[in-house]
């Protein structure tokens, strides 16, 4: 039995509906009554009692040494004798003092005029534990007392009809009618004598039979925001139910899998490792939430399935999985993995959580694939796993979380079930108790701790795969619904982050998902309150006179500081910074909780007029005008808030290169305006008429002889165009849509839709057609096409987009195009300028470009008709159109204002500001760098500099140095930033470059370079030359390589042979790294040793576990298959390093290309390399299979294992 602090509840229920519980309430000062009435809540073993239970009583002075009364028997100390009542859901009430209750004695009035240092004390007995003391003695000031017709006073607001006959003490009783039968809820403030009403500080206004009084300032009941601290005195009766998690998507984990117990915090980050998709996984990576970006780490040496994970000093420990009784230790310092202590045997799909200083791996499965329940904990004092008091439930898939210093083992599996099970482990006792079992039945959910509560998402409950959250309410000992997940999360992993929770990866149902999503923790509490009670307040048998507090009358300035903190508005949504091509539109939208809301969005501070919605659309994109920082306040009756800053950043436009555009937004008229600006103005012929388009206004042809006419003239062409239009084609017959030619001279540009609706877009000329023909289109709805023909005289390229979607490249070389052409042309819009296949139906936004648009810029054109917009804008908006600018009220003259006339003040914003200075670095010889620099202002240029002097050329802010050396490139490089209004000079940024042939450890390297030899020459320095066997002569083999020259191997019977060199032995470390270039998947590149267990190295291309066509080391009983296929007939290069102090073959690393190349298989031996054959390379030492059918080139043998930056030095060799 543990009891827990309590205090006094004053009927507590009935005011929940007053707004009065929502503020501090005091009760006013009186003298004690001769009947002392007193409440409190008791809790036995963590749960509200509910049974018969006897209570002793005392009043005793501060220091507690001295008793002035209790309740019966004699002496000083304990009292001798209970008064037994019905404790219900905890609550319990006494009058003391009351003699019609069976031993209680009446207390002396004389006792509170004598002491002015009375305290209470109060014990309590449940009938199985003994006499307790349930709380420290409280002063007698401190507690509220009940309805009394000598001594009352107001306590909390009473709801109507709750005071019975029964409440009411007998004095109060006397005042009515003698032996009247008083009716529950009859007796008003209009009945009491105006001495009851003085006594309970009370008046009753005409008309008003419930009372009025005045709200004194601190009480009994009070609201504190969840999550902040409580005032000392109070405690916990009611949790307020947090809101819904919103849900955000952020980028996605490398590879979609299972997370089983494999994600944690650290440093800042979210780390994830291991896991399953139908091949078990050695992936680690890293997740920043300031770049949204996850980074691959140092790959595991084992992959691990079912592995459990935990942070412990700093470090993340990776524990266990199928098949292993190991454990790794990753430190992000150093970005390497190392040897942690073993399990005293396997367990796989354990769960893992560090508490108290220590790691506890609990449950699981063993080798033998039986759930177990046992718990083990690792101290790092002595660096050894410990047996402790095991599970109840045996079972895997269970989630842990801490809780009030306790572990709680939520949910699982176990023999075929999922289970519903919440078991409580408390690390003082070693010991184990059941909590309330969840709703349904979770295996492998995800359960996290935040602002004092317990949380579980996902799962799944044997039949289908779970989203839903639950949160434990730890007052009504409930779990509570609070909303769902974005997708089923089942085998998915949390962690904590920076106030938000991230659930990663698992299965959705349906297939492993890479989605990781994460939720504002501090935002689900926002405007949301406990209920406290303070301890030791009086009620009489249910209720407490109290004061009314009028409808309205609390205003927002009566609040408190915390309430406004919490009532004000939270922006839930940030708005989002944006690119976006001039010409077109924006939106920032953002959403916030809070009543009665209003917006103001501003650009650099200032405030936008009319923009008071909760998004923000601004259209036709000015640089000028919009480039900047967007901010939005959202304000209600209690405060403000402002949002993040946003950035409007605006690319170009699509109206740059426009030589003829038109909209045909006229009414009427006989001409289609060319909005472009060149004056080429259309002639509608025939009569068309105008109609409402896709954009504005649109023309209609009639099919039989409408269309639009541009006279003959130069278009400007040079060697690219393009053409853009919307269309609505109304019958299904061959027609026209765009012409532009010279008949006479059998030259045009040609749209047309034939009978099947395909449309065609070709050159037609006197050389041939290119034709471009794209898949059938709908008719009667609007398709938007784009036109790109790019080209000279000797080729072109058609590019071809319907409803922004490419339609692919049709591409001629040898035949004669038109762009670079400078004859004029006539154009017409829905008829061939040969005078057939009049349009039928609409035509809208008609443009020609002296340029090629680039897809994103054909997307923005579609987007222009297509109606896009951000599904997030909900809620009213503001549309802000681009003007000149504001008026004022007198205007200086165009130009007026120059550089010079500005201040210093004004010019600090205008000039350049670094915002990313370049930094220091050092790379090795014949690799490439670059540096760097990312400033604001308009309008920048670049000056790099080298030891102060100019490099030509380089006005970037990008400075790129390719196959660097250090007599050239050594030296201080800094970089000049400057606008019309100033420049700024950056940091000095160091850079060293080291001779990649230093790096010591060499004891092989075959160049390949030789042009005509049976011998393949050692440039290493020993001396280790390889003979050529089985090669048709000693020339034609040797051909153009990736670095220099190479050797080319039949596949056949072609090899090296290294005349008495047998390689590295032993477990020593080393480094065999190469070029090759094969379409082949089975083929050795180097090899020496023995074929028995452990006594070989063969490094070599595969067909046969894992990755078809990914490199493979395998050592006789253990191998590793990379994840990144070479196979393709295109130059790679490959490396595989046993790093120092490995020894199995699970920890070699191998590399394709510079990166790391992960694992897709592998298993274990350990290695123990002997001296046999020479070393082979294009064949593995016995046998005649596995030749090498390709090129190879720049072989080298490392005694050492390289570092992962020394083998991007390698690879930076081939020039890439």
């Amino acid at each position: 039995m543990a009891f827990v602090k309590f205090g006094g509840i004053t009927c507590i229920t009935r005011l929940l509906v007053a707004w009065a519980s929502f503020f501090p309430l005091a009760c006013l000062q009186a003298a004690p009554p001769e009947t002392l009435n007193y409440a409190g809540r008791i809790l036995v073993d963590g749960q509200a009692f509910d049974g018969t239970g006897q209570f002793k009583f005392a009043l005793v002075n501060a220091d507690g040494n001295a008793t002035y009364w209790k309740n019966a028997g004699s002496g000083a100390g304990e009292p001798t004798a209970a008064v037994t009542l019905q404790v219900t859901a905890g609550v319990y009430t006494v009058r003391l003092g009351d003699v019609s209750i069976p031993n209680m004695a009446p207390l002396s009035g004389s006792l509170f005029q004598s002491h002015d240092d009375v305290h209470l004390r109060v014990w309590f007995d449940d009938g199985s534990n003994g006499l307790q003391l349930l709380a420290p003695d409280r002063a007698i000031a401190s507690v509220a007392y009940a309805l009394s017709a000598n001594r009352a006073q107001v306590a909390e607001s009473v709801a109507p009809n709750v005071i019975t006959s029964e409440m009411l003490s007998v004095d109060l009783r006397n005042l009515v009618e003698s032996n009247a039968s008083i009716a529950p809820g009859s007796i008003t403030a209009g009945m009491l004598a105006p001495g009851l009403l003085a006594d309970l500080n009370a008046t009753a206004p005409a008309g008003d039979g419930n009372g009025s009084a005045v709200v004194a300032p601190a009480g009994s009941l009070i609201a504190v925001q969840s999550g902040q601290s409580v005032p000392t005195g109070y405690s916990l009766y009611q949790q307020g139910a947090p809101k819904e998690l919103v849900w955000e998507e952020k980028a996605p984990v490398s590879v979609a899998r299972s997370a089983y117990d494999g994600v944690e915090s650290l440093d800042g980050k979210i780390y994830f490792v291991g896991g399953h998709n139908g091949s078990t996984k050695n992936i680690a990576e890293r997740y920043d939430p300031a770049s949204n970006q996850w980074e691959t780490l140092a790959p595991m040496s084992l992959a691990r399935k079912g592995v459990a994970a935990a942070v412990l000093n700093g470090k993340l420990y990776a524990i266990g999985g199928e098949g292993h009784t190991s454990v790794e230790i990753f430190d992000p310092q150093t970005g390497q993995w190392s040897a942690g202590p073993s399990l005293p045997s396997e367990v796989n799909h354990g769960t893992a959580i560090t508490v108290g200083g220590k790691i506890l791996l609990v449950g699981g499965r063993n080798s033998a694939d039986q759930n177990i329940n046992q718990v083990l904990e690792l101290d790092p004092a002595t660096n050894q796993w410990s047996q402790k008091a095991a599970m109840p439930t045996v079972r895997h898939g269970t989630k842990l979380v801490s809780f009030n210093d306790k572990v709680w083992a939520i949910g699982g599996h176990n023999d075929g079930n999922q289970l519903d099970k919440v078991e409580i482990y408390d690390l003082a006792t070693d010991s184990w108790t059941s909590g309330t079992s969840l709703t349904t039945s979770r295996a492998w959910p995800s359960a996290w701790v935040a602002n004092g509560r317990v949380y579980v998402a996902g799962g799944n409950n044997g039949s289908s795969y779970l989203n839903s959250i639950k949160y434990f309410d730890s007052f009504t000992n409930q779990w509570t619904a609070a909303g769902s997940l974005p997708e089923n999360k089942f085998v998915a992993d949390s962690a904590i982050l920076g106030g938000k929770v991230y659930v990663v990866a698992g299965n959705n149902g349906s297939s492993y998902s890479n989605k990781v999503f994460a939720a504002d923790l501090n935002a689900s509490l926002a405007a949301v309150f406990d209920l406290y009670f303070r301890d030791g307040n009086a009620s009489a048998g249910g209720a407490v006179v109290a004061g009314e507090v009028g409808d309205g009358s609390v205003t927002p300035n009566k609040l408190s500081p915390d309430v406004v903190a919490a009532l004000k508005p939270v922006i839930l949504q940030q708005p989002q910074s944006t690119g976006a091509t001039g010409g077109l539109s924006a939106t920032f939208v953002t959403q916030a909780t809070g009543g009665n809301l209003t917006y103001q969005w501003r650009q650099e501070g200032y405030a936008i007029a009319g923009a008071n919605g909760n998004f923000l659309t601004i259209t036709d994109l000015n640089a000028t005008l919009h480039d900047g920082n967007y901010t939005v306040t959202v304000t209600n009756a209690f405060g403000s808030t402002e949002s993040a800053v946003a950035t409007l950043e605006v690319n170009g436009s699509v109206t740059q290169g426009l030589v003829g555009w038109w909209k045909f937004d006229e009414t009427s008229g006989t001409v289609a305006t060319d909005s472009s600006g060149n004056g080429n103005h259309g002639n509608l012929q025939n009569g068309p008429t105008w109609a409402q388009g896709k954009i504005g206004g649109a023309l209609q042809l009639d099919g039989v002889n409408d269309y639009v006419e541009v006279s003959s003239r130069q278009w400007g062409f040079t060697n690219t165009g393009t053409v853009s239009l919307w269309f609505l084609k109304s019958a299904s017959s061959a027609m026209t849509i765009f012409s532009l030619g010279r008949p006479s001279y059998n030259d045009e540009i040609l749209l047309n839709s034939d009978s099947a609706s395909s449309l065609i877009f070709y050159h037609h000329h006197s050389g041939g057609n290119h034709a471009h023909r794209y898949s059938p289109h709908n008719n009667s709805v609007w398709n938007h096409f784009v036109g790109v023909l790019e080209g000279g005289f000797t080729s072109e390229k058609i590019h071809f987009y319907l409803n922004s979607q490419s339609g692919g490249t049709y591409d001629t070389s040898g035949s004669p195009a038109m762009l670079s052409d400078t004859n004029s042309r006539k154009l017409r819009i829905g008829l061939r300028v040969y005078g057939s296949g009049h349009f039928n139906g609409l035509i809208d936004d008609v443009r020609i470009y002296d340029r090629a648009l680039s897809a994103a810029e054909v997307t923005a054109l579609y987007d222009l008709g297509s109606g896009a917009s951000p599904t997030t804008a909900t809620g009213g908006g503001a549309t802000i159109v681009a003007d000149s600018g504001p008026v004022t009220t007198e205007k200086l003259s165009d130009g007026a204002v120059t550089t010079e006339k500005l201040s210093e003040t004004i010019l600090k914003y205008l000039k350049p500001e670094i915002t990313a200075h370049p930094q220091a670095t050092n790379v090795y010889s014949d690799t490439n760098a670059s540096f760097s620099v990312s400033a604001e202002g308009k309008y920048l240029t670049y000056q790099w500099k080298k030891d102060g002097a100019d490099l030509v050329g380089e006005n970037n802010a990008t400075l790129t140095i390719t196959d660097a050396n250090a007599p050239l490139h050594d030296g201080n490089y800094t970089v000049t930033v400057s606008n019309d209004f100033g420049s700024v000079a950056s940091q000095n940024a160091s850079f060293s470059v080291v001779d990649i042939g230093s790096v010591g450890g060499l004891v092989g390297w075959w160049k390949f370079d030789e042009t005509n030899s049976a011998i393949a020459y050692d440039s290493s320095g020993n001396l280790r030359n390889g003979s050529l066997i089985g090669f048709d002569s000693n020339t034609t083999q040797w051909v153009q390589g990736k670095i220099g020259r190479a050797l080319s191997l039949d596949g056949v019977n072609d090899y090296v042979n290294i005349d008495g060199y047998k390689g590295i032995l032993g477990s020593s470390p080393r480094t065999t790294a190469a070029w090759v270039k094969t379409a082949l998947g089975d083929a050795a590149i180097i090899a020496w040793g023995a074929v028995n267990t452990g006594q070989k190295w063969t490094f070599r291309i595969q067909t046969s576990s894992g990755l078809v066509g990914a490199t493979r080391l395998e050592i006789n009983g253990g191998l590793i298959v990379g994840n990144v296929a070479v196979n393709d007939n295109q130059w790679h290069h490959v490396a595989a390093v046993l790093p120092a102090g490995s020894d199995n073959s699970n920890q070699v690393v191998l590399y394709v290309d510079g990166a790391n190349a992960g694992s897709s298989y592998s298993t274990s031996n350990t290695i123990n390399t002997v001296s046999d054959p020479d070393v082979l390379i294009g064949k593995r030492m016995y046998g005649g299979s596995h030749f090498f059918n390709g090129l190879i080139d720049d072989v080298r043998i490392y005694d050492r294992g390289l570092s992962a930056a020394e083998v991007q030095a390698l690879y930076q060799l081939g020039g890439n």
